[in-house]
């Protein structure tokens, strides 16, 4: 009866664990973003990463207001899709290598590293779910 019950808690255990979805789908694409607009100015602020994983191929798109897009390969995907690693120019004439790192619930993307950011600065972005909603004012700005 012990076995029995050992082996249903044992069973139940795996089946939890991987049952959670991972962070990231195998195709598609998945944003996160902390854009906001400026009350007063009306002046974009912010961060926007596209992870785009198409085919076997998975890039990304690093968005601020004031740079142009800059599209990265290769992205590297760890821990299951809960840790991104890329080297971005955005601006700057060495590359610097951006670590992320995504919730479990895969609502949001800590990112450090980033090139026009001091080294110890992290970038907390959303998960984009809503595509329509407009752009938040931004807070304490």
């Amino acid at each position: 009866m012990k076995r029995v019950a050992l082996a249903l808690a044992i069973g139940a255990a795996t089946a939890a664990v991987s049952a959670a979805p991972p962070p990231l789908p195998r195709h598609g694409l998945v944003m996160f973003s902390s854009e906001c607009v400026g009350e007063q100015s009306g002046d974009g602020y912010g961060v926007r990463i596209t992870v785009r994983r198409i085919g076997k191929v998975d890039d990304l798109v690093l968005e601020r207001a004031d740079f142009a897009a800059e599209v990265i390969w290769p992205l590297l995907l760890e821990g299951n899709g809960y840790r991104l690693k890329f080297e971005s120019r955005a601006g700057e004439a060495t590359p610097k290598t951006v670590e992320g790192r995504i919730s479990r619930d895969g609502m949001t993307l800590e990112l450090r590293g980033l090139p026009f950011a001091s080294p110890e600065h992290r970038e907390l972005l959303k998960r984009v779910t809503d595509f329509s909603r407009p752009t938040p004012v931004c807070r304490g700005a």
